[in-house]
C-alpha cells in the first residue's frame, strides 16, 4: 500500500493507493505473454498496471478521470521523493484536460498501460537489478494543462516507491546481453540484417594465441585471419582476390588496395607502404623466387586491353629496381618484342602536357643501342660518343641529320648545333668547337668539312653581332658586325701593293656612304668617305667626324625664344619685356649691371596659376653629344607665391616618340630673390645624361607659377654640344 498526505492544497482529500499484489505478475503475464506460443515480429513494449485508490478514511475515491503521473527510477532506495541516489529514466503523465483524458477510476479501481503515451524505447535498461516505480496524483480537475501546477497541483510521489519485480523485466526477453536478435549473425539461414549504429556487426576480442578465423575445405586450410590481423591463404593450391563479374552490359567494378593513412594531428604521420612481393624460394637448393606479374585486363573485339599506371597521381618518385643494389646484377626489361611486334615507350609528359622533364641517370655510362649495337654512349665525365667506338674495336661511322621532308612543297628540317647560353649575370655563352679527330703516328688529323657537293650557300657568321674569326696558325681574318673586316698577320705591317714606286700604284680605296656607320670602340681609327658631306670621316674617341677636332657649339636663347609656344589654362597676365639697370629700364627687376629679356607671369588669383613655355631646338646631323654642366636657365621670383622651373624632353629624330629626361621638375627660382638666379641642370635635368643623338630635338618645358599678385620671370636659356 502507498499512502501520501496531501501538501499545501486543503481541498484535496487524502488518497490511499492500494496496489493489487498480483498486478506485477498476473496482469503483465496474462496481457503481455498470453500469446507467447504464436509467431510474432517482436515483444510488446508496454506494461499493464492496475491499482485501487481510497481516501484516508478508507472510503473509495469518487469515480472520475484523475491526473496521475508515473515515473521509473534506476538505483537508489525509493524511500524519498525524487529518489535521491537514483536517476530518473522515464516519465509518463495522464492529464484530465477535457474531463475524460485522465486515468479513469471506477469504484476506486484504475488500469493503465505504461509506455503507451511515452514509449520505453531505450530509455530504460531492463537488464538492471534495481528499478523503482513511483506514482503521483493531482486530483481530477478537468482544466488541468500542466501536471503539478495551476489547478492540478500534485500531492507528491507516494512513498515508499514500488520496486519492480521480475515480470516487467521480461521486456528484456527480446534481447541477449542488452542486444536484440537483429544484432546477431545467423549462419546458413539466409541474409541477416544488422541495423545497429556505431557498433561492429561481428566483434571478437581475442586474448589468447592462435588465429581469429580459420576456414577449411574438406579439412584443408584455405583462408585464415591470423591473431595479428593478416590474411593467410592455404598452401594447397593457387589463390586469387578478385571482384565478381559484372552483370550483362555493365562495367566491371574497381579493386583498390590501400596502405594505412597517416594519423592527423599537429605534426601528422607518414602513410604506410604498400608491398607487392613474390614468394621467396625455400630450402638449400638453387630455387627461384616467385615473380610479381601485373597485367591489364584482356580486351574483346576492337577494344583496348587494360593499361598499367604506376604513379598516375600524387606520386613523388617511382623506383623500378633495387634502391640500394650492393652486389650482383639486376636486369630491367621494358617490353620484349617477338617477330612483328612493336613496343612504344614514352618517358615524361605527353604531347598535351603543360610541362615536365625526363632524367636518365647512372653511376657510370649510359648507352643507347639498336639491333644489339651501341649507337650513343654518355660517359661519367659528361662526354657523348656517337657510334660504337666505346664498346667496339671497329668503330662505325655516325651521322647527325635534320628530318627529311616526305611531302611535296615542304622543306627539310633544319639542324642546329649550339653552345650553351648564359642565364644570369655578366657571363659568357658556351663555345661551339668542331674538331677533326687527332691522328696517331704518321697519320693525318681529321678534317672539318662544311658544305658538300649538294650544299647551297655556306653561311658563317652571327646575326647577333658577334665576331667571325678565321685563323690559320697565327694569321687570321676577323669579320665584325657591320661588315668590318680586320686582318692580322705575323708580320708587323699590312702591305698594299709590291712597295715599289714604279708603274701604276696599287690603290687602297675606302668605302663610301651617305651616313656614318655604327662601330664599337675597338674600331677607333677607321675611315670612310661621306658622300653627303663630301669629306673623309674619321672614327675617333668621341665618334665619327671630320678628320680633326671640331669646336663645341654654344647656344643661347633669349625671350622671346625662337619658335616658342606659351600654353596653359591658368588665369593671369603673361608678358615679355626687358630690364636693364644700366639702361634704366625696369630697374626694379634687374640688379646692378644686369640686362635681360624676360617672360613675366603674374595673377591676382589667391590660388596658384601656371603658364608654360615650350622651347624646342633641332640638333644637327653631325651632333655628337651635349657638354655636361652647360645647360642653364635664368629665372627670378619676388615672393614665396611664385616659382620658375623646367622639364627636359628628348624628341627622337626617327619619329619613335618623346622621352622625358627628368620626371620631377628642376626648380630655378623660388621665394623672394633680389637677383636673377641661374639654374644649372644636374642629373637627369642635364641633357648630357639623356642619350640625345644626331637628328633629335631638345625641348624645354618651363612652367611659371604665381598667386596673389606675385611675379615669376624667365630669361636666357643656354646649352652647348659637340660635333662629330
Amino acid at each position: 500500500m502507498w499512502c501520501h498526505l496531501p501538501t499545501g492544497i486543503s481541498r484535496r482529500r487524502l488518497l490511499q493507493f492500494v496496489a493489487v499484489a498480483s498486478l506485477a505478475i498476473a496482469f503483465f503475464t496474462t496481457l503481455v505473454f498470453a500469446h507467447a506460443t504464436q509467431a510474432a515480429e517482436g515483444v510488446n513494449q508496454t506494461l499493464s498496471f492496475q491499482g485501487r485508490l481510497a481516501q484516508s478514511t478508507g472510503a473509495l475515491v469518487p469515480d472520475g478521470h484523475y491526473n496521475i503521473q508515473f515515473k521509473i527510477y534506476q538505483d537508489g532506495a525509493g524511500t524519498s521523493a525524487g529518489n535521491p541516489g537514483g536517476s530518473l529514466k522515464w516519465t509518463e503523465t495522464y492529464i484530465n484536460n477535457n474531463g475524460d483524458q485522465g486515468v479513469d477510476v471506477k469504484n476506486g479501481y484504475f488500469s493503465v498501460t505504461l509506455g503507451s503515451k511515452n514509449p520505453f524505447g531505450n530509455q530504460i535498461d531492463w537488464n538492471q537489478d534495481t528499478l523503482w516505480l513511483s506514482m503521483n496524483v493531482a486530483g481530477k480537475d478537468n482544466t488541468c494543462t500542466t501536471f503539478g501546477s495551476g489547478s492540478c497541483t500534485a500531492d507528491g510521489e507516494m512513498l515508499p516507491m514500488k520496486r519492480m519485480t521480475a515480470t516487467p523485466f521480461a521486456i528484456n526477453s527480446a534481447q541477449l546481453g542488452g542486444k536484440t536478435a537483429d544484432n546477431f549473425i545467423q549462419l546458413a539461414q539466409g541474409v541477416q540484417e544488422d541495423a545497429s549504429s556505431n557498433t561492429p556487426s561481428i566483434a571478437i576480442n581475442k586474448t589468447g594465441s592462435g588465429n581469429f578465423l580459420q576456414l577449411q575445405n574438406n579439412g584443408v586450410n584455405e583462408l585464415s585471419v591470423t591473431g595479428s590481423g593478416n590474411l593467410e591463404f592455404g598452401n594447397a593450391q593457387d589463390h586469387a582476390i578478385y571482384v565478381g563479374g559484372a552483370g550483362e552490359n555493365t562495367n566491371g567494378k574497381n579493386l583498390t588496395l590501400f596502405a594505412g593513412w597517416g594519423g592527423w594531428g599537429t605534426s601528422g604521420g607518414n602513410g604506410g607502404t604498400l608491398f607487392l612481393q613474390g614468394g621467396g624460394a625455400g630450402g638449400d637448393g638453387n630455387s627461384n623466387g616467385g615473380d610479381v606479374v601485373i597485367t591489364g585486363g584482356s580486351k574483346t573485339g576492337n577494344g583496348s586491353s587494360g593499361s598499367i599506371f604506376l604513379g598516375a597521381d600524387s606520386t613523388s618518385n617511382i623506383q623500378v629496381g633495387s634502391a640500394n643494389l650492393g652486389n650482383g646484377t639486376q636486369t630491367i626489361n621494358i617490353g620484349n618484342n617477338s617477330s612483328g611486334g612493336t613496343t612504344n615507350i614514352t618517358i615524361g609528359s605527353g604531347s598535351g602536357a603543360s610541362g615536365g622533364s625526363t632524367k636518365i641517370q647512372s653511376k657510370d655510362t649510359v648507352a643507347v643501342s639498336t639491333d644489339g649495337v651501341d649507337r650513343a654512349t654518355f660517359d661519367s665525365n659528361g662526354n657523348l660518343y656517337l657510334g660504337n667506338g666505346v664498346s667496339s674495336s671497329n668503330p662505325s661511322d655516325f651521322k647527325i641529320q635534320g628530318t627529311d621532308s616526305t611531302a611535296s612543297g615542304v622543306s627539310g628540317g633544319d639542324l642546329t648545333i649550339q653552345g650553351g647560353g648564359a642565364t644570369t649575370g655578366n657571363t659568357n655563352g658556351g663555345n661551339l668547337v668542331l674538331n677533326g679527330g687527332s691522328a696517331n703516328g704518321t697519320g693525318t688529323n681529321g678534317s672539318v668539312s662544311i658544305g658538300t657537293s649538294n650544299t647551297g650557300d655556306v653561311n658563317i657568321g652571327s646575326s647577333s653581332g658577334g665576331k667571325v674569326n678565321i685563323q690559320s696558325g697565327t694569321d687570321g681574318v676577323t669579320v665584325q658586325s657591320g661588315g668590318v673586316v680586320s686582318v692580322s698577320f705575323n708580320t708587323a705591317n699590312v702591305q698594299v701593293g709590291d712597295g715599289s714606286a714604279s708603274g701604276v700604284p696599287t690603290v687602297l680605296t675606302l668605302d663610301k656612304a651617305s651616313a656614318a656607320p655604327n662601330l664599337d670602340p675597338s674600331m677607333v681609327g677607321s675611315m670612310y668617305y661621306d658622300t653627303t658631306l663630301g669629306k673623309v670621316q674619321c672614327y675617333e674617341a668621341n665618334g665619327w667626324g671630320a678628320c680633326g677636332a671640331a669646336p663645341d657649339t654654344f647656344v643661347s636663347l633669349s625671350p622671346e625664344y625662337a619658335g616658342a609656344i606659351v600654353s596653359g589654362s591658368g588665369t593671369g597676365t603673361m608678358s615679355t619685356d626687358i630690364c636693364s639697370n644700366d639702361l634704366g629700364v625696369n630697374t626694379s627687376i634687374c640688379n646692378t649691371h644686369e640686362t635681360y629679356n624676360f617672360y613675366k607671369w603674374t595673377t591676382t588669383s589667391s590660388t596658384s596659376q601656371f603658364k608654360v613655355i615650350y622651347a624646342t631646338y633641332q640638333l644637327p646631323t653631325n651632333f655628337d653629344k651635349f657638354v655636361g654642366g652647360s645647360t642653364s636657365l635664368m629665372g627670378k621670383t619676388d615672393s614665396t607665391n611664385s616659382q620658375v622651373s623646367y622639364y627636359l624632353y628628348r624628341v627622337k629624330g626617327d619619329g619613335s616618340g618623346t622621352v622625358a629626361c627628368n620626371s620631377t621638375e628642376f626648380f630655378v627660382s623660388t621665394g623672394d630673390q633680389s637677383t636673377w638666379q641661374k639654374g644649372v641642370g644636374t642629373g637627369t635635368a642635364d641633357p648630357a645624361n639623356c642619350g640625345f643623338v644626331a637628328g633629335d630635338r631638345i625641348m624645354f618645358k618651363i612652367p611659371l607659377g604665381s598667386k596673389s599678385n606675385a611675379n615669376a620671370y624667365a630669361s636666357d636659356l643656354n646649352f652647348a654640344y659637340s660635333l662629330k
